[in-house]
């Protein structure tokens, strides 16, 4: 009988010992996730362009660094689209996803860090001039083999609404606009 106890109390350490170090690993996952974060703004923020989508292009030029596969056909495809044209037709076009302004501020933070799927979400607050600190976007993050990289963007305002759902809407209407187009001129 003792050893069957011993056997049981080993057990249970063993368990508690597991279950520290997943929650201690999925710590340290996060504060990466984080860190990842915080070195995007603290890269892109100071490229200081005030025109959204010229700051978009030159981080989407080296997307693979910074995004999924996914994203970054979707982010591509969007600057695609609004490069020399006129008018706003995508996304980026409108304002900068990744500032949730047309006018950014000097400084983002990466705060707070939730699981979201199989990767984080990270919020960002702006911390704009005079102190106030405002929620900017949320960040969903996903490992790339070693490598964090961001899956999609969500605004705090409106968390149900994501960047590649946004892309998604804007590829409908420019297309539908360019069938009508090409109906029009076929008369």
């Amino acid at each position: 009988m003792p050893h069957r106890l011993l056997f049981a109390a080993r057990l249970a350490n063993a368990c508690r010992s597991a279950d520290t170090r997943d929650a201690v690993t999925d710590a340290e996952d996060a504060q990466s996730a984080r860190r990842f974060v915080q070195a995007f703004y603290d890269w892109y923020v100071p490229l200081g362009d005030r025109a959204p989508a010229t700051r978009l292009y030159r981080v989407v030029a080296r997307g693979p660094q910074w995004f999924t596969p996914m994203l970054q056909h979707a982010l591509q495809r969007d600057v695609d689209a609004q490069r020399n044209v006129a008018d706003i037709v995508s996304v980026v076009g409108d304002f900068d996803p990744f500032l949730n302004a047309q006018d950014p501020c000097p400084h983002y933070a990466a705060l707070a860090v939730v699981p979201r799927g199989t990767g984080w979400q990270v919020a960002v607050s702006a911390q704009c001039e005079g102190g106030v600190a405002t929620p900017a976007v949320l960040l969903d993050v996903a490992r790339e083999g070693t490598d964090w990289r961001f899956a999609n963007v969500r605004m705090p305002e409106r968390p149900t609404v994501d960047l590649v759902s946004q892309r998604e809407a804007a590829q409908a209407m420019r297309d539908s606009v360019s069938r009508s187009d090409t109906a029009r001129s076929s008369y």
